[in-house]
């Protein structure tokens, strides 16, 4: 069977080798790998080769172990747990077994989410008073916040790690596919000493770039694709996962608000989420109570993601009438827009095509909102606080506004030519700092506070290194490029000698 590796899975050693805390929480998604990175682990650790082995219990097909563990089924002079295995899993041997884990533990309560909360709570400390075994468990964000997570982390942190898990992100991506991490080691270094990338790995970069804008980051999906490199069969696995978000968004919805109908509602309005218009059109059926409610369950379902709106740079940032929204996954959007989205292989030929002529492909003109939903999940998974900028004053819009150390960089997301970047060019003047990021290959300072790289940096960093980076500055034959919307034949690998055509 093939394991896609994952970032997670280092996580889930350490704490088994080191972590004093006897029990691991990951939550997340539905679909993105949780329980087969549990699983890997397990298998490894232990060297299991039969899944009927595993010391696992899933809480939702299992009805008898739910109905143990609510009631505090405890045998004898038995632990819970170590009831809870011996009547639902008698094959497991709990003398060798130094984990267990415990599959949707949301699954626990169906109540509403402020009466799930103890239920769930009080199940878990339960669980938790046998010390003799390390206990993982998983659980699913979609349609509810795990048993309302911040009041659970706040009673057991002492006891529980939490983990967040998303997609795949880029770099899982590449390492999957090119069985190694060498494009992201040098595209590190390569930053790191202000020297733009060799041709031809800066090449292969965005051909994965485009690969991943297309195929997303869910692991059904890229290992279909990696099967036979089929970006379009890749969807077909996809397709089956948006019809299990629907079904448990009008399931959660309906048990959280009394409400009905809203499945197709959620991805109709994350579908048309770059659009202001379109937004606007969905929101006037809702009102302000309703919309609130709506943006909140989108932002601790997982299905989207919700970048908070501000109009002042220091003003708190909360969710407002009109955040800007996105999809969990890149490959979601690509899906359902699939018949009128480009073909993967043009997309690939317009990339390569403008690498190597230095001219525009129009078919890059609509992979803006695609590389821009990319790195919102990208940020998203790597911890970043990022927030939507929009000022209505001097009508300026940038995508993202990282915060690290106090510092506010602005993000701005470019797929083709440099001609209009007033946005970001107006914020860094009033003493902030900016990085415009796009497919070509620009590294450097190209004015004071503004900087370029390639979107692949954005993938690979920390908000640590790209807010503090100290950016050299751009050559002079680059700058003028630049300035003046055009783009050399040899696109930015620059030196004194290249003429500009």
């Amino acid at each position: 069977m093939v394991y896609i590796k994952r970032e997670v899975d280092e996580l889930i050693t350490k704490w088994f080798d080191e972590n004093e805390k006897n029990a691991l929480m990951i939550f997340g998604a539905r679909q993105v790998g949780k329980t087969e990175s549990i699983r890997n682990f397990i298998r490894n650790k232990f060297e299991i080769d039969n899944d009927d082995l595993l010391p696992e219990i899933n809480i939702v097909i299992n009805q008898e172990a739910r109905d143990i563990i609510l009631n505090n089924r405890v045998m004898g002079e038995y632990s819970l747990i170590e009831s809870l295995f011996i009547q639902v899993k008698p094959q497991i041997d709990l003398e060798n077994s130094k984990v267990l884990f415990i599959d949707e533990i949301q699954a626990l309560s169906n109540l509403k989410r402020e009466k799930s909360n103890p239920v769930i709570i009080k199940a878990i400390k339960s669980i938790l008073k046998d010390n003799k075994y390390k206990i993982i468990f998983s659980g699913s964000m979609l349609g509810t916040k795990l048993f309302n997570l911040d009041n659970a982390n706040n009673e057991l942190s002492k006891d529980i790690q939490f983990v967040h898990m998303f997609p795949l992100t880029f770099m899982e991506f590449i390492e999957f596919l090119d069985g190694n991490k060498k494009a992201i080691l040098e595209a590190k270094s390569s930053f790191s000493l202000n020297k733009v990338l060799e041709v031809d790995m800066h090449t292969h970069l965005l051909k994965r770039l485009a690969e991943f804008s297309y195929v997303g980051g869910m692991p059904a999906a890229v290992l279909t694709y990696s099967e036979g490199f089929d970006a379009n069969k890749s969807h077909e696995s996809i397709l089956n996962l948006i019809d299990g978000y629907k079904e448990d968004i009008s399931k959660y919805y309906r048990e959280e608000y009394d409400e009905e109908g809203v499945k197709d509602f959620v991805f109709d309005y994350l579908l048309d989420g770059f659009n202001h218009q379109d937004k606007q059109k969905y929101m006037k059926r809702l009102n302000e109570q309703e919309r609130r409610k709506f943006y909140n369950f989108i932002a601790y379902s997982d299905v989207g993601l919700v970048v908070p709106h501000i109009d002042e740079i220091n003003k708190k940032i909360e969710i407002q009438k009109s955040p800007k929204t996105y999809f969990n996954d890149v490959g979601l959007l690509r899906c359902l827009e699939n018949r009128k989205a480009i073909n993967l292989n043009h997309m690939k030929e317009a990339l390569i095509s403008t690498i190597e002529t230095g001219k525009k492909n129009t078919n890059l003109d609509n992979n803006g909102k695609y590389f821009e939903q990319l790195i919102a999940q990208e940020l998203k998974a790597r911890n970043f606080e990022y927030a939507y900028f929009y000022s209505k004053l001097n009508s300026n819009e940038l995508e993202f506004i990282i915060d690290a150390t106090n510092t506010k960089t602005a993000l701005e997301i470019k797929s083709g030519d440099f001609h209009d970047f007033k946005s970001i060019k107006n914020y860094v003047l009033s003493g902030n700092s900016g990085l415009l990021s796009s497919i070509y290959p620009y590294l450097g300072e190209y004015e004071t506070n503004l900087n370029f790289i390639p979107l692949y940096d954005l993938c690979f960093l920390n908000e640590a290194d790209l807010c503090n980076h100290k950016f050299e500055k751009l050559n002079n034959l680059c700058s003028i490029v630049i300035g003046s919307g055009r783009l050399p034949n040899n696109i930015g690998f620059f030196n004194n000698e290249e003429k500009v055509n």
